[in-house]
């Protein structure tokens, strides 16, 4: 699936939220691997799904962090 981030958690979070409401998939949990390819400049990143949880649920460490765990809690809340 495609969407548009300002962060790879936020894309994360995107990705994640729209996992969970496809009728494709089984199941999502702490093991599942979601990877985020970046098209512009050209990247790809492998995250957790229990790396994102432990984000959301507070792990940010700085005030960058913070943001982005804001902001991704904002996504999951819509």
């Amino acid at each position: 699936m495609e969407v548009t981030a300002d962060s790879l958690y936020e894309a994360a979070v995107l990705g994640l939220k729209a996992l969970k409401s496809s009728a494709w998939v089984d199941a999502v949990g702490p093991a599942t691997r979601l990877n985020i390819q970046i098209v512009e400049p050209a990247a790809e990143h492998m995250i957790l799904v229990a790396q994102l949880t432990r984000l959301l649920d507070g792990g940010a460490t700085s005030p960058a962090d913070v943001m982005k765990e804001e902001a991704a809690e904002g996504v999951l809340a819509t």
